[in-house]
């Protein structure tokens, strides 16, 4: 994985200072201004460009040059307007390129890198590579080529790559993988991504060489041609995604046949991009379904309530453990029928977030779904705008250890409906996040969830609360909560005394005060105190997050935190 950290100077770049002594010699007096302009001038001159040495300007070749790099040796060169590859120590670990404007990469560009373990060169428009750029690139691990303008795979670019674990080839315009196949050198090689809007073909032998990996992405939404067995040779395959639009839509018998080659009980399928409007388009979701597969997931999925239907009829008995769906638009009315009538029993877990329903007006309900709720344990709706949740739905959930509703519309009367008031309900209950939503009371949350009994964790993080009041009750068993993102200017005993780890960071209080002896870690930082917490308050503390606006100099520590 790419990533980009602040940087620090290898070297400290010179300054433009110019310290003035009185001149003793005759030569650079005003009776020669000539002389001393032109003295003046040279020095400015190479004063100029000593500085732009240190900002990137061209090296003794005529490259460009970047020594944006930090005590780790990442360099980071993107976002620097660089239409070739500049010079960078040859000591770099790391090379960040990306946002630039690089066209080619030529034979002697990185020649000497043989340390380099990281290079970046995604989002350049980059179009040709000399077969032999990389070929001193013996160390290097992680390659990101994506979002280029690259119509040719060449094998070539590989060939030395022996360390190479990860590879990156998305969105550039090559209709296929090419032969030689490319990948055939890449013997360590563990996360791959190809494919981009104009992958047209895949057949077999184009990955030949890929033995075993732990992530394959495959955007390939405009695949028309796909010989079976293309894929099936990857073993052990982890983690799957796969953007199959138009295949799903149009050639249905192509997205079945690589869903297939992809497809084990351990392997964790993600699909992305698709729309699901008849129930149809549900049919390549068989080949996942024979392979008994434990994971699946969809990403910016457009669905409908009748597709929704084929596809829990599709997976009917499959041991689905973890089923989530991210990013979705509904269509519908909210007819169900038939739903109720498959196998569902192995769902452990249920993920949604961004879920919009399209027609909301005319959609009826989910209560016909609501026979789903009865088997998971762990449930997130995230960013939905759900606004309230049925008690009838809360006890449904017989099993349920987490509940995730962060991120909606809930409010303290809602809250009251979706844990029942003063019935029982959720008694498995471990973990609630109601993170997110416009909460205004403190006492309504810790007196709706004082009836939890197995309740240890509780995020009513980034609400609305502006006060605590006096006192609380509160599950004994309640060993974590986060209170941080709100409005709180102060603390009272409401806090309970059972508590382990506490997050208030991102308040305005100004002190804190509250006794409580088994307390762990605590999490203060982006408040406004004018003191540290006295310590003998937290006998227990081995942690303490504190990043303060203002502290005085005279402010103590009273108290040791070990």
């Amino acid at each position: 994985m790419m990533f980009h950290q602040p940087t620090e100077t290898l070297q400290q770049k010179p300054r433009c200072l110019l310290h003035h002594r009185p001149s003793t010699s005759t030569s650079c007096s005003m009776r020669r201004p000539t002389s001393c302009h032109l003295t003046l001038l040279l020095l400015l001159l190479l004063l100029l460009l000593n500085f732009c040495r240190g900002q990137g300007s061209d090296s003794g070749d005529g490259r460009p040059s970047c020594d944006r790099c930090d005590l780790h040796l990442s360099c980071n060169c993107s976002h620097s307007g660089f239409t070739h590859i500049p010079v960078v120590t040859d000591r770099a670990l790391t090379i960040d390129l990306s946002y630039n404007a690089i066209a080619s990469v030529m034979d002697d560009d990185l020649t000497g890198h043989t340390r380099l373990r990281v290079l970046d060169l995604h989002g350049n428009g980059l179009a040709t590579i000399h077969p032999s750029a990389f070929d001193s690139l013996w160390s290097l691990e992680e390659l990101d080529l994506s979002d280029n303008q690259l119509a040719v795979l060449d094998h070539q670019w590989f060939r030395k790559l022996e360390s190479l674990l990860q590879l990156n080839l998305l969105n550039n315009p090559y209709s296929c993988l090419g032969s030689p196949p490319p990948f055939q050198g890449l013997v360590q090689l563990r996360r791959l991504a190809f494919g981009g809007p104009t992958l047209e073909e895949l057949k077999r032998g184009d990955l030949s060489g890929v033995t075993q990996l732990e992530e394959l992405t495959v955007h390939a939404n405009n695949l028309t041609r796909y010989e079976s067995g293309t894929l099936a040779d990857i073993w052990p395959l982890g983690r799957v995604t796969l953007s199959l639009h138009g295949p799903f839509l149009t050639n249905m018998p192509v997205a079945s046949a690589v869903l297939g080659d992809v497809s084990y009980p351990e392997t964790p399928i993600t699909l992305e991009d698709l729309n699901m409007t008849e129930t149809s388009s549900v049919q390549p979701l068989t080949a996942l379904a024979k392979k008994r597969i434990r994971h699946l997931s969809f990403r910016n999925l457009s669905v409908s309530d009748k597709a929704i239907v084929s596809l829990l009829v599709a997976v009917s008995g499959v041991p689905i453990t973890y089923l989530s769906m991210d990013g979705v638009t509904l269509i519908g009315q909210g007819s169900w029928r038939n739903a109720s009538k498959t196998d569902q029993k192995s769902i452990d877990e249920f993920f949604a977030r961004d879920v919009v329903v399209l027609d909301v007006f005319k959609f009826l309900s989910l209560l016909d779904l609501t026979f789903l709720l009865q088997y998971p344990r762990r449930v997130s709706v995230i960013n939905s705008k759900v606004f309230v949740m049925p008690c009838i739905t809360s006890k449904l959930l017989v099993h349920l250890q987490y509940l995730d509703l962060s991120d909606n519309l809930l409010t303290d009367l809602t809250l009251v409906e979706t844990l029942c008031g003063n019935q029982e309900t959720l008694k498995e209950l471990r973990v609630l996040n109601i993170s997110g939503n416009p909460l205004k009371s403190l006492s309504t949350v810790s007196r709706m969830v004082t009836k939890l009994s197995k309740l240890t964790h509780l995020d009513v993080s980034r609400t609305a609360y502006i006060s605590m009041p006096p006192s609380c009750p509160w599950p004994s068993t309640l060993r974590h909560l986060n209170i941080s993102g709100t409005q709180l200017t102060t603390t009272t005993p409401c806090l309970p005394a059972t508590l382990e780890v506490l997050d208030l960071s991102n308040n305005n209080l100004r002190s804190f005060t509250q006794r409580l002896p088994v307390l762990r870690e605590l999490y203060l930082s982006g408040n406004k105190f004018l003191s540290f917490p006295p310590g003998q308050l937290f006998p227990n503390l081995q942690t303490l997050m504190i990043h303060v606006r203002l502290l005085p100099v005279s402010s103590p520590l009273c108290g040791t935190f070990s």
